[in-house]
Formats: structure tokens, C-alpha cells, sequence
């Protein structure tokens, strides 16, 4: 079965060409799930489990939840309900990175150490910049951001007056529209559950904030047999940035 559904999402890999600007693939997708391409105007086509994600498509989740997998080393974006979002590989003075516009809702980033990229996620009010890290981002773009430190550390850039404040584990960066920035203890509470149902982490970063069965199906998504070369390169390799 493992090697099934990694020869299944390879092969849709070549199906979209060789030459298609390919940042990410859904791992899982439940619920109303919509995909809208770069070239369209609205969310016209349901998101199923292999769809693949260019430069600049955005997907909005009505209800249920979606798991998307970057493809660069199993680094993962987790949407729950009322979640938009739009992904783009980039290139700016420090480099080709990723770069996650969370337009509304909730995202868990589970960013993989020692990734090729750099990483930044844009909401309306803040930048958030990470390498190696897993957090929670809660924006509402009337009020601003809440930006959970599960492990890692984060550093978070305010649009409006471009102060930074960094948050490390157990902490939360609260970043609002009218400017105020500030990095204080994650209370109880206010962590989201893994929309697959897994266990909701400690606010000092020791519990579990994600599923075991997801961590595994990406292993099993990018990495196949363990004689194979991982999937994520064999894509990279197909579309060098």
C-alpha cells in the first residue's frame, strides 16, 4: 500500500509536465476543499489527495481540513476550516524560499530541519520567518495574528511598523493591525487541535501537535522504499528552482 500511493503521486508529478513551476502536493484533503489555478478567477475545482499545487494557486477550506506537502523534504501546511491560503516559490536577496499567504483562518506549519528553502508566511498584518520549526498561525485580518511556537523559533515582522518580536517554544507572538507586537507565554486553551484529530501540544512545547498516522503517510509520500531516492528531489530534479 505504501508503495502504491508513492508510485500513484510520482506519477501524477509527470502527468502535469515536466516544466510546470510544481511547489506543492495535498497529502489529504477532507471536507469542502476548493482549488482556484493562478490564471482563474474563482474556486472552480473540488481538492482531492494528489492534486498538485503551482506557483501561486490558492485553495480555500469551507469545512473539514487539508494537509498539503511541500516538495522539498516533508516539510507540511495543515489547514483547518475557514482557512484560505495561497503558495508561492519565490526569489528574493536571501534566496529561492517558500511563501505562504494565509489570507484567514488557521494553519499549522511543521517546517523540516535542515529544509533546502527558507520559509516566510505572509498574513495581512505580519511576516513570519522560520527554518526548522512548527508553529500555529490564527489570523483574522480586521484584529491581526497569533503566531503559537510548538518547537523552533520564529521571528515575526508587523506590516504596519515593521517591528519584529521572536517567539520560541511555549510562546505566542501576538502581532495586531493597529501595529502592537509583543511575544508573552501561550496560555492554556488557546492551541487549536491538529484538524486530524491529533493530541493539542503543551504550551511548553512537549506535547504531541500533530498525528502520528500523518507523520507517517508523509514519510510514506515522500520517501517510498527505502532504496528509493525520496520523491521530493525526484521533483526538484524535474523543476530545479
Amino acid at each position: 500500500m505504501k508503495k502504491f500511493v508513492t508510485i500513484f503521486l510520482i506519477a501524477l508529478l509527470f502527468a502535469v509536465g515536466a516544466y510546470a513551476e510544481k511547489v506543492a502536493v495535498v497529502a489529504k484533503a477532507q471536507g469542502d476543499v476548493l482549488l482556484q489555478r493562478a490564471a482563474d478567477f474563482d474556486y472552480n475545482t473540488p481538492v482531492t489527495m494528489g492534486t498538485i499545487l503551482e506557483n501561486n494557486d490558492q485553495i480555500k477550506v469551507n469545512n473539514g481540513f487539508a494537509v498539503i506537502l511541500l516538495l522539498d523534504d516533508k516539510s507540511q501546511v495543515k489547514l483547518r476550516e475557514n482557512t484560505e491560503i495561497a503558495i508561492t516559490m519565490a526569489e528574493d536577496i536571501g534566496g529561492t524560499g517558500y511563501h505562504v499567504r494565509l489570507d484567514y483562518g488557521q494553519a499549522l506549519t511543521k517546517y523540516a530541519k535542515g529544509a533546502d528553502f527558507a520559509f516566510q508566511l505572509h498574513t495581512p498584518t505580519s511576516v513570519a520567518s522560520i527554518k526548522g520549526t512548527e508553529f500555529w498561525t490564527i489570523t483574522d485580518p480586521e484584529t491581526g495574528d497569533q503566531v503559537i511556537i510548538l518547537e523552533g523559533q520564529v521571528d515575526v515582522m508587523n506590516n504596519l511598523t515593521g517591528m519584529i518580536s521572536t517567539g520560541g517554544p511555549g510562546e505566542t507572538v501576538n502581532s495586531t493591525t493597529d501595529g502592537y507586537i509583543e511575544t508573552g507565554a501561550t496560555e492554556d486553551g488557546t492551541i487549536p487541535d491538529d484538524p486530524e484529530g491529533g493530541t493539542e501540544a503543551a504550551p511548553d512545547g512537549t506535547g504531541d501537535a500533530g498525528s502520528d498516522s500523518t507523520e507517517a503517510e508523509t514519510e510514506t509520500m515522500v520517501d517510498g522504499d527505502d532504496d528509493e531516492e525520496p520523491m521530493a528531489d525526484r521533483c526538484l530534479q524535474l523543476n530545479p528552482p
